[in-house]
């Protein structure tokens, strides 16, 4: 089932007291994919976080890069963001650069930002989808929502960091781990990134009634 008012009321401070459409459209299908699934609403709760964190708020399947212009971001305008941090030092390598057998660009996408060809590949092979000849897949949503979930569930991401992590809402700060070892940096904001979707995660599980 979607989520309901309480649901909405509760985290809507996460997003400057105001929702947009897609936001909503967005949470619901997340949450009905975990509720199907059968993901107890202490690991929802983290998916969901991570799904706010990895989209830039847009709680949809977005481009790296797309921060401020959401889904409409456009492929030659991820390519250039990519390009744009690796001038400045930020990454060492660009990987929006065309590689592998089907020369295509594997920047970030989705709801969880998957990266590099080895990434694309090992996805595709788990779930049947030629991700690595049609990486934009990835921004598909039933693609998105089985990465997001699966990739967090197996500990794709991460070798020996998976949901399993989550006992508690006590370990929700070391559960960035699971996806990025960046937890201890402070990009987009004051705070830790492990601390700031610590927060996020206790207020979507008390929005789910945990």
């Amino acid at each position: 089932m979607p989520a309901d008012k309480h649901f909405f009321d509760t985290v809507r401070p996460l997003f400057g007291d105001s929702l947009k459409q897609h936001q909503v459209d967005g949470m619901n299908k997340i949450v009905e994919y975990g509720e199907k699934w059968g993901y107890s609403p202490l690991h929802l709760a983290y998916i969901l976080a991570t799904a706010k964190h990895e989209s830039a708020n847009w709680m949809q399947p977005i481009r790296e890069g797309a921060r401020r212009f959401g889904p409409g971001y456009t492929d030659a305008q991820a390519k250039r963001a990519v390009a744009s941090i690796h001038a400045k030092g930020i990454i060492r390598t660009n990987y929006a650069l065309p590689t592998g057998p089907h020369n295509q660009s594997y920047y970030g996408r989705g709801l969880i930002q998957i990266t590099w060809y080895d990434n694309y590949l090992k996805f595709e092979r788990l779930l049947k989808k030629p991700l690595t000849a049609q990486p934009d897949m990835a921004l598909e949503w039933d693609v998105a929502l089985d990465i997001l979930f699966l990739g967090m569930r197996d500990g794709m991401f991460r070798k020996g960091r998976s949901l399993a992590m989550i006992e508690s809402p006590d370990d929700y700060k070391s559960a960035r781990d699971i996806v990025n070892g960046d937890g201890h940096k402070k990009w987009g904001g004051v705070d830790r990134i492990d601390d700031r979707m610590a927060g996020y995660a206790r207020t979507f599980l008390k929005a789910l009634g945990g």
